[in-house]
């Protein structure tokens, strides 16, 4: 457990954190289209999907990046289950 003070001003910049949410980006648009356009032309493909897919992205990089996650780590558990 640590004693440092939580701040609305610490968000997790790690190189690690960064590049993967990155490469699940690229990722992401490389099967949505190169390869889906290849494998199955005839299938759309919403922008709703990607809104969705962004979303989900944001949410997860708040949920580990934010500074909610070293407050539910270390003092609050309603901030964990968040």
């Amino acid at each position: 457990m640590s004693n440092s003070p939580i701040t609305l001003s610490h968000w997790h910049t790690e190189p690690a954190l960064i590049a993967g949410i990155l490469f699940v980006c690229w990722a992401y648009s490389v099967i949505v289209g190169p390869i889906r356009s290849k494998k199955n032309p005839n299938s759309p493909h919403s922008a709703r999907y990607a809104y969705w897919f962004s979303a989900g992205i944001i949410t997860f990089y708040l949920a580990v990046g934010s500074p909610l996650d070293p407050l539910g780590e270390n003092y609050l558990f309603f901030a964990h289950m968040i």
